[in-house]
């Protein structure tokens, strides 16, 4: 079996265990293309996303992968409680309001952090503990980040918030655009069927995982 065909079975065993996942990416492009296979098609999908910049971006992304994200449940926080094209809109001091929200959510949620969260919350730590504990039992959550934003203490930190912990990074060799290798590395699991170890792919210009 391919390195690629390991990783959706890997990415089956965490959909099917409603697994609370943290994502740490080192690159961009491996992030959107884990996205795009965590969205596509999906229902009962809630976005939440910090900052108007991060929205923005979304909107672009979504537009260059071709995925409709019309029928997901987008939740924006940024400094005014304003924001066209969204679900549901919270200030940066409107925690509470934003937590009792996130109780009521089914489904999945994504949480795409990028390093915003750690700018505008100094106890980010605790602000993503909470999300955790107010959601659902049954909701399944993945949460992508910036590897590089955090040091490996507040990594492991991270990770232990989260039934599984994956890092994305590329391989150091040179290449264009569409051959570069990257690994996702599961470095930590609590259940036995979805083990640490580590799997290589490549991302296509579609933003498609490939085989490397």
């Amino acid at each position: 079996m391919v390195s690629f065909e390991r990783i959706f079975q890997k990415l089956e065993k965490i959909e099917e265990k409603s697994c609370r996942t943290a994502i740490f990416y080192e690159n961009i492009h491996p992030a959107l293309a884990f996205f795009k296979k965590i969205v596509s098609g999906r229902k009962d999908t809630s976005i939440l996303l910090f900052s108007n910049s991060t929205m923005r971006q979304l909107k672009l992304i979504s537009e260059y992968m071709g995925l409709d994200l019309s029928s997901a449940n987008i939740i924006l926080v940024n400094s005014e409680g304003i924001g066209d094209g969204v679900s549901r809109v919270f200030r940066y001091d409107d925690v509470e309001g934003l937590l009792d929200y996130i109780e009521t959510l089914e489904g999945t949620l994504v949480i795409i952090c990028r390093s915003h969260l750690k700018i505008i919350s100094e106890n980010y730590p605790r602000a993503i503990f909470e999300i955790l504990e107010r959601a659902k039992d049954n909701l399944r959550v993945y949460a992508l980040t910036n590897f590089g934003s955090y040091t490996e203490i507040e990594r492991e930190m991270i990770s232990s918030l989260f039934d599984v912990s994956i890092i994305l990074k590329k391989q150091d060799e040179y290449f264009g655009f569409g051959e570069e290798v990257y690994e996702l590395h599961i470095v930590q699991s609590i259940f036995p069927d979805v083990q640490p170890g580590m799997e290589y792919f490549r991302v296509d210009t579609e933003m498609e995982i490939v085989s490397k």
